[in-house]
Order: structure tokens, then C-alpha cells, then sequence
């Protein structure tokens, strides 16, 4: 006999029945045709068998619990029952369900196909149950284990009823599955075919991939596309089962164990729809393993609040996600969408719940929100893609929760509505354009621009801060962004004028903290000293520009005031100024003979060397300046600044 692998225990207990004469009931464990296996109701008491039960002779044959009933020889029966905790097994003999009344063959405990096609035959008219609490395993010789006469009804699995696959490339038998059913494939012998395509291309209610002795990867080749209830890879032994088709999962997916690839090529696209939730457990994966250019596609379509739980690993990075309108996905775990191109579609509501999702594009016309507590983050861009924000889907946070936004990746961002979310914005590369009309378009949190750029021509209610690699560009062209809080600025702040249109980039905010570098870049020229032109317009301010960027022309250059937001022309001797010092005693003299120059100084020590914080020395607008040195400051710079 071949290897059969175990069950779990069956608790189904089948009702007591009415008995009347010539009904049949087992004894003890052996074979169909042996007396001793049986004994038989007279009408009034159960007595020894006369002969073996056979549909001609027989009424109801009951094989109890808990006896193993083996057929060597060919049979027949009909109003044959296996109940709870009995087997029959249909072994070098065919077994019949013959036509009859009621059930002709009622199956509450087990029922193993060992022979070849014939293993069992469904005779016309006959009609074969497997009941709650039963299964009918295949482990036979030949790839069919049910062979259904004309006329005959289909196999049935009612709820709680299952079909095990033993057989290693077997072919699971056509049946009707009901609502709580399922099939499952275990196969007694390592290998990796799949189960015979004709037998996957059923409408499935539960099923079960429990192939402990897988021994590689197996491909389904898409020949499984409809689970209306649960589908469960309980084991793989480690190894890959790949899909490589369509699906409809009706209830949950859970991977437990090994590689769950949804495909390996290109082409066509794959569409899986999910009613449940997702789990991946620890040490299992779901992964995409066909190129960039895949088109998969997971579309949460339930009715109520579906799961997403990670313990193992995610690597699909190029599957998209799609929640349909009225449908939620709760996030119990980070949802990475990051390869180029692929993108996440909110038309239902997407709960951030605390967690990560990063996607390289966002659609939809629903909400992603983060009810549930913490901080969660949507993460754009990270393929390089370019997003566009025109206020659906919403970005919301959720009421014990904040959602916050990240841009990643070389692309571009266009917040091109109010936002509400408050729990900033993050820039790390690319550009940010802010183009909102009304509100904030980058929500009431704290904006931080580690490298990249900000600009646009829109406003923004959180502070804002430019760090050192990072660059701040207001307009678009020539425009004006509004920070209607603090702005530091350590990075470049590049700024566009144009004499010939009267314009120039603004920077309006509460306050600014200068520093960095300021980049000018004159559009249209003809500049000459004395232009102004108002780049920023602040309520109050500190520090300054490190260093300006650019020229406006043949000996002339640029000066800022950060008290009123001024840029100037200046006029610029041909050759660079001298700062001439003498001593006498202990006072120093400063002195220069170019005009149109002050003098600044600043005091550090000695390991902090030159910084930004210049400051006009009293009296240093005219040559020469007299000073008395203080030996307490451990180091004074000075330098000529243009007037």
C-alpha cells in the first residue's frame, strides 16, 4: 500500500438512524468481502452475517467507527455510510456507488482512492456526498480517482467536507464545492509537478496547498484562478509555488511557509482579487519574480475592513494594489510598492495604521488616512516616478493618529491642493513643486527638505527647513512661495530676477533664519549698480547668507541686506580690494583705498574659523577704521564688504 499521510482527527458524529432489516454495519476492521467484517439487522436484532453487503441485497451499509473496511474485489452499494471515524478504502477493487434511494454514498469519516480511475465510480442516477467532518483521499495508481457514469450526479463536498490530493500529478475530480469545503493538496512522494490542469480549472471553495515534501519550485501555470473562500499555503517545504495566472480569492490568502510568486513572466498582466485578508508568516514570502515590465496587479474588493499582516517577508515590490470603492485595507504591517511604475490606487479607504506604505505612484478618488495610532507615512516616488496631488485621493490623519508624507526618488511632486494631514512633509530627493491655491498644500506639520528641491508657487503653514545638501526655488519660473511660519535656510536659496519685466522670485515667510548659499540668476540682464529688488519678505530674521552665487555683470556684484529682503547691485572695483592694517601699541589700524566698501568683522575661536554671522563694524563705513585689541577674544576676522 502506498504511503498515506495523516489526518486530523474527525469529530463529526453521525445521527442515529431508524434500523430495519437487511441493513448492514461493520463489526470490525478487514476486507468488504469477508463475513466477519459485517453484521446484519433481522428486524429485531443485529446477528452475523449471512453474506457481504451488495446493492442488490442490502439496505443501509454503515462502516462505524473505528474500522478500516478494505475492498479487494469489485463492489457495489447504495445507501452506504462511513461515519465519523470509519475508513473505507477502495483498494485493488472498484468500488460502485450504485443508484438507490437517498445518499448512495454518504461519507462522514474516510474514504482512500488507492487503484487507478476506477477507484470509485458514480453509477447513473447515483449521487456521492462528502459530508461535514469527511474526506476522500486520492492516492492511487492512475491520475483520476472518480469515474463518473453518464447521468450520474457530481461529486458533492458539503461545508466541512475535503478532498485530499495524494498523488503526486494527480487530477482532483470534478465536484460541486460548497460553501466550507476544501481541497487540499498533499502529496505523498517528493516531487514538484502540479495536480492535472483539467481538475485546478474548478470553482473552488476553500483550498490548501500542504505539500510537505515538495522537492523544488511548481508552477500552477494559471490553471487555478478561482477560490471563492480561503487559500492557504500551509507548506512547501521551503520551495516556490507559483501562480502565474489570474485569481479570485474570495476569502483569505495566508502564506505560511515557502515562496508564494503571483509570476514569473511578463506577459500577459495578472489580476488578483482579494475578498480577505493577506498574512505572510515568518519565514514565508510573497514575491513578483518576472521583470520591471510586469503588469501585477492585487485588488483589495471586500465588503468590510481586510488585513494586511507581515511577519515574513515581502518582496512583490512590483505589485500594484488597488482598493476599491467601499472597500478598506487596515495595514498591520509596511506595504512596499517600490519598483518603477508601480502604483498604489485609493478609490476605497487605505488605514495607514501607524505604518510604512512606499509606492512609487498614487491614484484613486478615496482616502488613505492613519487611524489607529502613531505616525504613519506614505512614501512617494520611489521609483523615480512623478506624482501629482490634486486632493483625491484625500491624505487624512485619522483621530488617534498622524499621516505624514515622504518624497523619494529623482521624480517630481506637485501639491497642487490643500492638504490637511499634520504630520509633514519629508523631502530626500527630487523636486517638490507646492502650487496650491487655498490651505496648505503640504499640510500644518514641519517641512524638511534634506536633498532636492522645494518651490512653487503655492503656501505653506509648517516651518520649513533647508538643509545643507537641499535647495529652496520659489515660483516655478519667475514666482513666490508663502511659508506662513519659520524658514531655515542652510542649503542653496536660488532666486531668478528680471530687470526687464520688473520681477523677481519672493520668499515670504513669518521669519527666516539665514545661512547657506544665495544663487542669483539675472534673466533677461542690463543690470547696473544701484538695482534692487525685494527677495524676501519676512517678519523678522537672523543671521545671513553665507556666500552669494552668480553675477550680474562686468565689475559689479551682488549685496543682500537680510533686514529688509533687499538684493542689490553694487559697483565692484576692477581689481579686488586690500584690507591694509598697521599697529602701534594697542591699536590696530584698518584702512583700503577703493571705494564703495565697509568693513565686518566677527569674534570665534580659533576651532570654529569663519563662520556666516558678519556684523558692520562701527564706524567702518570710511577708511581708515582705529580699534583697541582685546586680548579675552580668542579671534577676530575681518573682511571688506561691498556698501
Amino acid at each position: 500500500m502506498r504511503q498515506l499521510l495523516a489526518l486530523s482527527a474527525l469529530t463529526i458524529t453521525l445521527p442515529a438512524l431508524a434500523q430495519t432489516a437487511g441493513d448492514y454495519r461493520s463489526v470490525a476492521s478487514g476486507n468488504w468481502n469477508d463475513l466477519l467484517t459485517w453484521e446484519t439487522y433481522d428486524g429485531a436484532s443485529w446477528i452475523a452475517a449471512g453474506a457481504t453487503p451488495t446493492a442488490a441485497i442490502a439496505n443501509v451499509i454503515t462502516v462505524q467507527s473505528p474500522h478500516f473496511v478494505t475492498n479487494t474485489a469489485n463492489v457495489s452499494g447504495d445507501q452506504v455510510i462511513v461515519a465519523a471515524g470509519g475508513t473505507l478504502v477502495s483498494g485493488t477493487g472498484n468500488f460502485t456507488a450504485a443508484a438507490g434511494a437517498d445518499t448512495d454514498l454518504d461519507i462522514f469519516g474516510t474514504f482512500i482512492a488507492l487503484t487507478g480511475s476506477s477507484s470509485l465510480t458514480i453509477a447513473s442516477g447515483a449521487n456521492v456526498v462528502v459530508q461535514s467532518g469527511g474526506a476522500l483521499i486520492h492516492n492511487g495508481t492512475s491520475g483520476a480517482c472518480v469515474n463518473n457514469s453518464a447521468g450520474a450526479a457530481a461529486l458533492q463536498f458539503a461545508a466541512g467536507g475535503k478532498f485530499q490530493l495524494q498523488r503526486v500529478g494527480g487530477t482532483i475530480p470534478p465536484a460541486t464545492w460548497s460553501v466550507g469545503s476544501t481541497c487540499e493538496i498533499a502529496n505523498a512522494l517528493a516531487g514538484t509537478s502540479r495536480p492535472n490542469a483539467t481538475g485546478l480549472g474548478q470553482n473552488f471553495e476553500h483550498f490548501t496547498w500542504n505539500n510537505a515534501l515538495q522537492s523544488g519550485g511548481t508552477d500552477l501555470g494559471g490553471a487555478l484562478t478561482n477560490v471563492n473562500g480561503n487559500f492557504l499555503l500551509a507548506n512547501a517545504a521551503g520551495q516556490e509555488l507559483k501562480w502565474s495566472g489570474d485569481a479570485n480569492f474570495g476569502g483569505n490568502l495566508t502564506i505560511s511557509n515557502g515562496t508564494f510568486n503571483v509570476t514569473g513572466s511578463t506577459t500577459p498582466a495578472r489580476t488578483w482579487t482579494l475578498k480577505g485578508d493577506l498574512y505572510i508568516a515568518s519565514g514565508a514570502q510573497l514575491h513578483v519574480s518576472a521583470g520591471n515590465s510586469v503588469s501585477a496587479t492585487m485588488i483589495i474588493n471586500g465588503t468590510g475592513t481586510q488585513q494586511y499582516t507581515c511577519d515574513g517577508n515581502n518582496i512583490a515590490v512590483k505589485l500594484n494594489w488597488t482598493v476599491n470603492n467601499g472597500s478598506t485595507l487596515n495595514l498591520n504591517s509596511d506595504l512596499p510598492l517600490t519598483a518603477s511604475g508601480r502604483t498604489l490606487t485609493a478609490d476605497g479607504t487605505v488605514n495607514l495604521n501607524g505604518k510604512v506604505v512606499s509606492t512609487d505612484l498614487i491614484a484613486g478618488s478615496g482616502t488613505i488616512r492613519n487611524e489607529g495610532g502613531g505616525a504613519g507615512l506614505l512614501e512617494v516616488g520611489a521609483g523615480n516616478g512623478n506624482n501629482t496631488l490634486t486632493g483625491t485621493p484625500s491624505l487624512l490623519n485619522g483621530a488617534s493618529g498622524t499621516l505624514g508624507l515622504v518624497k523619494r526618488g529623482s521624480g517630481a511632486l506637485t501639491l497642487a491642493a490643500a492638504q490637511t494631514f499634520s504630520g509633514g512633509l519629508v523631502v530626500s530627493n527630487g523636486l517638490v513643486l507646492v502650487e496650491n491655491t487655498t490651505g496648505s498644500g503640504t499640510g500644518s506639520g514641519a517641512v524638511t527638505v534634506y536633498d532636492g528641491i522645494l518651490a512653487g508657487n503655492g503656501t505653506i503653514s509648517g516651518a520649513v527647513s533647508i538643509e545643507s545638501a537641499a535647495a529652496l526655488s520659489p515660483g516655478v519660473a519667475v514666482g513666490k512661495l508663502t511659508i506662513n511660519n519659520t524658514l531655515t535656510l542652510a542649503g542653496d536659496t536660488m532666486i531668478e530676477v528680471d530687470k526687464a519685466n520688473s520681477t523677481n522670485d519672493v520668499i515670504a515667510a513669518t521669519s527666516v533664519n539665514y545661512g547657506g548659499t544665495l544663487t542669483v540668476t539675472d534673466i533677461s540682464g542690463g543690470l547696473v549698480a544701484g538695482d534692487s529688488f525685494t527677495i524676501v519678505n519676512a517678519g523678522s530674521h537672523t543671521g545671513d547668507f553665507t556666500s552669494i552665487a552668480g553675477s550680474p555683470g562686468a565689475n559689479l556684484g551682488w549685496q543682500f541686506n537680510p533686514a529688509t529682503g533687499v538684493l542689490s547691485v553694487i559697483q565692484l572695483a576692477a581689481n579686488p580690494p586690500t584690507l591694509l592694517y598697521s599697529q602701534a601699541g594697542n591699536v590696530l589700524t584698518l584702512s583700503w583705498v577703493e571705494a564703495g566698501y565697509k568693513l565686518q568683522s566677527q569674534t570665534n575661536n580659533l576651532s570654529t574659523g569663519v563662520s556666516s554671522n558678519w556684523g558692520d563694524v562701527p564706524a567702518g563705513a570710511a577708511s581708515p577704521v582705529n580699534m583697541d585689541m582685546d586680548s579675552a577674544n580668542g579671534a577676530v576676522f575681518f573682511r571688506l564688504s561691498p556698501q
